[in-house]
């Protein structure tokens, strides 16, 4: 994956296989749910001439009214399913254990001949791509362009997920947006089945299209961190520190505003301050609080869902007992004013400021249940529930 360029791989193992095809089976359930609590994240599409029609279900419309859209010849895509399945959620968690970045996916559902999203695009992000039900025909390039500051898609991105949740630079120029720009410089075709798997790199522009009567396949999308996210934390940091970077600066001064401080001046004037504040142990630490960061946030809101007895669940059970499986002696716990690290036998946890009421109990009590926490501290069932889980897969509770 590090060398930029995209890869295909034959069938995956049976067990591999059975799980995609499970999932494809509850897919009307996760579109259920989807519709109950987020119906904004089904994105219902068609192109037409390098257009797109993008339209939302309400709230509470029965999953078989998706079906007329399929009919009719539009696609649907699901955003995010990992917070209703176990199975995605599990595999999203895994592809950020495994590159210490966000991870989503994404499952779209196309119709007899789809284009899907149309022209040749590109990502600006990493994307593993596993087909599920019947087959689907791609063009990739070989040939990696520079990576884009954000998707050069059709698709109206009113709000840009970008790879690390902080702010990021536009690209200005919405016609660079336009795959019509975009053109292949050494097209590879081919067809993939169910059960195969490719990976398109970042800035890899690529097509596909619906070969046969339907298709379902799910969009595995690798956010990576980029330079210029490590660029804008040292900036944070330093301003923390230095409050000359807090000025208001006036982009334009009037002839009675000659008082104003110049910008130009101002800028020129600062630069030596950064200069002089970044060095090798500094990036260090820029670096450490990125991981921070990310461990604070990786994944504690999804996973929501499950599917029971062919109904939506939500999964914490509130009557459920859990029980210490390691000595509290062997629980470390250091914390500061944002952030918290659990220690333990065979890793560690980095956790929520809030929730370290919660290991404290943990740590003195054998065995309890979750309702006995929760007043503990401001963390909602749901994120409390989560991070029981999270102690339970490191074998720390059961």
């Amino acid at each position: 994956m590090f060398d930029r360029m995209p890869k295909f791989t034959p069938k995956f193992t049976r067990l591999d296989i059975d799980t995609i095809a499970e999932i494809s089976l509850n897919l009307g359930f996760m579109l259920e749910a989807a519709i109950k609590s987020a119906p904004d994240d089904i994105d219902i599409f068609n192109v037409e001439i390098g257009n797109f029609n993008v339209e939302h279900p309400k709230k509470n419309t029965p999953v078989n009214a998706l079906k007329a859209w399929t009919r009719a010849g539009f696609s649907i895509r699901l955003n995010k399913a990992e917070r209703f399945s176990r199975d995605l959620h599990r595999m999203c968690a895994a592809l950020e254990r495994e590159f210490r970045c966000p991870a989503f996916v994404n499952i779209y559902m196309h119709p007899k001949m789809s284009r899907g999203l149309g022209e040749p695009h590109v990502d600006d992000h990493d994307v593993l791509i596993v087909q599920a039900v019947g087959n689907r025909n791609w063009v990739i390039d070989s040939e990696v362009s520079e990576i884009p500051m954000r998707p050069r898609t059709l698709l109206p991105h009113e709000v840009l997920d970008y790879s690390s949740g902080w702010p990021t630079p536009n690209e200005g120029d919405a016609a660079l947006l336009r795959s019509s720009n975009l053109g292949f410089v050494n097209p590879t075709e081919f067809t993939i089945k169910p059960g195969m798997m490719i990976y398109i790199p970042a800035g890899c522009v690529h097509q596909a299209s619906t070969a046969g009567d339907y298709s379902i396949h799910l969009t595995f999308g690798i956010h990576h961190f980029r330079v210029f996210d490590a660029l804008l934390v040292a900036l944070q940091r330093i301003t923390a520190r230095d409050t000359r970077l807090r000025q208001p600066i006036f982009l334009h001064r009037k002839a009675n505003q000659s008082s104003a401080p110049d910008p130009y001046e101002t800028l020129i004037e600062l630069i030596p301050a950064l200069l002089t504040n970044v060095k090798p142990d500094y990036i260090k630490d820029v670096l450490w609080e990125m991981r921070e960061r990310f461990s604070m946030e990786q994944k504690r809101s999804i996973g929501l869902w499950d599917h029971q007895d062919g109904e939506p669940q939500q999964r914490f059970e509130k009557t459920r007992r859990w029980r210490r499986l390691v000595e509290k002696n062997l629980i470390a716990l250091r914390y500061n004013s944002t952030r918290a690290r659990v220690s333990f036998p065979g890793g560690f946890i980095d956790i929520p400021r809030a929730a370290v009421p919660i290991v404290m109990y943990i740590r003195s009590h054998k065995e309890f249940e979750i309702d006995e926490i929760l007043s503990l501290c401001a963390l909602s069932h749901s994120d409390v529930a989560l991070l029981l889980r999270e102690f339970a897969r490191f074998e720390v509770l059961r």
